[in-house]
């Protein structure tokens, strides 16, 4: 693993104002001081119950928090502070060297667009030199080495024609079709059946260790993380309480909120 991080998180911190942005009262902090970085081609695990910060974390990352949100602190990717960034500057960021997969396809996915031009989209966006022919083209191969068969018959379908193993897949195939550097995956397996989360789970390590794609999975499942993150981040009302390599944290966690989250799980 390379000792220069590709993602580094110092302090960060997030304030949601619930009374709008110019009002000092009302402030919640749902992330608080945190500090990690994530190394090229590795996946590391972000765990916690639901309302610790897991995804207002992965938020500030692609910067997407909701209006009413403030972040602090400092988000450093490959040299780049993304905190400083415009809009337009982190749109050139966010899809093309940070991508995301939301925890429901079902809902992310527009329904009245076709898949094909929603995986195709962002190629037209981050490559405009490219024609329809060629994003057409390399959106199909990605669809079959993500096992997705029938791939030119799917790029004519809507998202509400396909189960939600497949939405998922066509998920992480938008996210994927730019090659970015580092995948954010926020509790990507919830909504499916365990035979598909199972499927899901092989196809993200088969991804990482084929295109060296870093990732950050974040979850609430333990017996995943364990299965598929190197590391791992333990968060706790807003705050990373434990990260270290994942069965070092699992088989001695030195914080007893990991050992109540393990002892639960078992």
């Amino acid at each position: 693993m390379s000792k220069k991080p590709l993602l580094s998180v110092k302090k960060l911190s997030v304030e949601i104002h619930k009374k709008g942005i110019d009002n000092g009262k009302d402030v919640l902090i749902p992330v608080d001081q945190i500090s990690f970085d994530i190394f090229p081609g590795e996946i590391c695990g972000l765990v916690g119950k639901s309302g610790c910060g897991k995804t207002l974390t992965a938020l500030s990352i692609t910067g997407l928090l909701p209006h009413s949100a403030r972040n602090a602190g400092s988000i450093n990717f490959c040299g780049l502070e993304l905190l400083t960034l415009s809009e337009k500057e982190l749109c050139d960021v966010r899809g093309r060297q940070i991508a995301m997969i939301f925890q429901e396809p079902g809902s992310s996915l527009n329904p009245l667009m076709k898949t094909g031009k929603q995986i195709t989209e962002s190629l037209e966006i981050h490559f405009p030199q490219n024609n329809r022919r060629q994003n057409r083209l390399k959106a199909i191969e990605l669809m079959k080495k993500l096992g997705l068969k029938n791939a030119e018959y799917l790029m004519e379908t809507y998202p509400f024609m396909l189960s939600g193993g497949m939405c998922q897949r066509v998920m992480i195939a938008l996210a994927m079709i730019c090659g970015p550097g580092l995948l954010i995956a926020d509790e990507p397996t919830t909504s499916l059946d365990i035979k598909t989360q199972s499927q899901i789970i092989e196809l993200l390590k088969t991804i990482n260790r084929e295109t060296g794609t870093a990732m950050l999975f974040i979850s609430h499942d333990l017996g995943i993380i364990r299965d598929l993150c190197g590391r791992v981040l333990v968060m706790h009302c807003g705050k990373i309480v434990e990260q270290g390599i994942t069965e070092e944290v699992f088989t001695s966690p030195g914080h007893e909120y990991t050992r109540s989250l393990l002892k639960e799980q078992t």
